[in-house]
């Protein structure tokens, strides 16, 4: 999730309000994936692309993917206030589904990108990251270089650990901040639990995403976020209004088939076996859970990507703020407590 609080504003099929402003961006960079083939078998039409921005000059190079349902101007926060852009060198990945990159919302028809909700109907987050290499291996700017940074919220901390492994000596550092390398069980859960909202066929659109950002709101935060009530420091004074302008108008915007898209992505990603994890032997992994987050929950990430990948490090990012602590932007404590790390690690 990108900036936390959002005007309730009117979504509509052909891309959420945040990727058509985003694709307006003179800045973006496109790589065709025109008959490429996906994991499933599917290849890309003539108009597919992965759409990517470049900010700053500097001799190390950073790699970070979109988390669910953002773009890369949600990202941008990054530039200069954790990264600097005149040591870095940073390109923001937009998830294939989100809008930007190829997704129903693009595709001339529903037939170019089909949505089944079942394994090899949509790209894979392995297929992703095997993209973005491609995009970086063709960037004349980019291509030959080291990734001394790859870095992901969420779906994006996702894109960072496949990465690691798929790419193990070319990736020098790998920071996943709330998330880990694939869907367990409790976050297939959560993503049948909103998939059902957006595919039921007697709902209007408007209601899909009503029901939609509600239950994603007790997913995303935990007990203690709504004991302490703690969406007042983002200046919510009610349930009801963090119901009406966070749970709900956050999604307003949105694009059903988009999110439903983006959700078998993140659904039909597998963790990483144990041999996998220890097979990733190159970079040094900065493992960031917060110790709240329902579904890339501490213990389960402490069980496997922090015990058998060589070189990693756990910490754990102390908040009420559950999953959303991992894209800090509004929350101080939590950004300041981000940038710490990363100086420590960096």
């Amino acid at each position: 999730m990108g900036k936390m609080l959002s005007k309730l504003v009117e979504g509509g099929a052909g891309g959420s309000a945040w990727a058509k402003e985003a694709k307006k961006d003179f800045e973006v960079r496109r790589f065709s994936l025109a008959g490429l083939e996906i994991t499933g078998g599917y290849k890309l039409p003539s108009d597919a692309t992965l759409a990517y921005k470049v900010l700053g000059s500097g001799s190390k190079l950073w790699v970070g993917g979109t988390s669910y349902g953002i773009t890369h101007k949600e990202m941008e926060f990054l530039a200069d206030s954790a990264f600097d852009t005149k040591e870095y060198t940073m390109v923001f990945f937009n998830l294939l589904g989100n809008g930007v990159s190829y997704s129903p919302s693009t595709a001339k028809s529903k037939a170019e990108f089909p949505l089944g909700y079942e394994k090899g109907k949509v790209p894979t987050i392995g297929d992703n990251v095997k993209f973005q290499k491609m995009a970086l291996d063709a960037d004349e700017q980019l291509k030959g270089r080291q990734i001394d940074v790859v870095y992901g919220f969420s779906m994006g901390a996702m894109q960072a650990l496949e990465w690691a492994r798929a790419y193990p000596d070319v990736v020098k550092y790998c920071i996943p901040v709330c998330g880990s390398s694939g869907c367990n069980l409790i976050n297939r859960l959560l993503c049948d639990t909103l998939a059902s909202s957006l595919m039921n066929p007697l709902s209007l659109k408007v209601n899909k995403l009503s029901t939609f950002g509600l239950i994603f709101s007790g997913w995303y935060v935990g007990p203690d976020f709504y004991r302490n009530e703690e969406y007042k420091a983002i200046g919510i004074d009610t349930l009801e209004d963090f119901e009406t302008n966070f749970a709900i108008g956050y999604w307003a915007n949105s694009d059903p088939d988009d999110l439903l898209a983006m959700l078998q992505t993140w659904r039909f990603t597998e963790p990483f076996t144990e041999a996998q994890c220890k097979a990733i032997k190159g970079p040094k992994v900065l493992l960031l859970p917060c110790s709240t987050d329902t579904y890339f929950r501490v213990e389960d990430i402490e069980r496997l990507e922090q015990k058998f990948i060589p070189s990693s490090k756990l910490s754990v990012i102390k908040s009420n703020w559950g999953h959303l602590a991992g894209n800090p932007e509004q929350l101080k404590s939590e950004f300041d407590f981000i940038k710490a790390e990363l100086k420590a690690l960096l």
